[in-house]
């Protein structure tokens, strides 16, 4: 916010908040959105490679659960941000299929 204040020649000191700096410049806030498709594409480019983080991203690690509640996983922040069903195998996870197919 401190580069679009310098743009806009609007001093921290004019008590103007970041809405109204955004509004000013006609610009929106996109770090969450740059944040879930970067997520999303790290997360095809794992699903598709036979690696250790593959085995950690399915949750395939030996040993006993833990108690209390499951904590939020990857893969349930992919389904609901995409709205597929990751965990059946068309979407990803084999490396044979081709890039476009596994695209989100």
């Amino acid at each position: 916010m401190r580069i679009y204040r310098r743009l806009a020649k609007i001093s921290w000191k004019d008590k103007k908040t970041n809405q109204e700096v955004c509004e000013h410049l006609g610009t929106r806030r996109e770090l969450v959105n740059t944040i879930k498709t970067r997520k999303i594409k790290y997360f095809g480019h794992i699903k598709r490679h036979a690696s250790f983080l593959k085995d950690v991203l399915d949750g395939k690690i030996e040993g006993s659960r833990s108690r209390g509640r499951q904590r939020r996983r990857w893969i349930d922040d992919i389904t609901e941000w995409t709205g597929k069903d990751i965990h059946t195998p068309m979407h990803c996870g084999d490396p044979g299929q081709s890039k476009v197919e596994i695209r989100f």
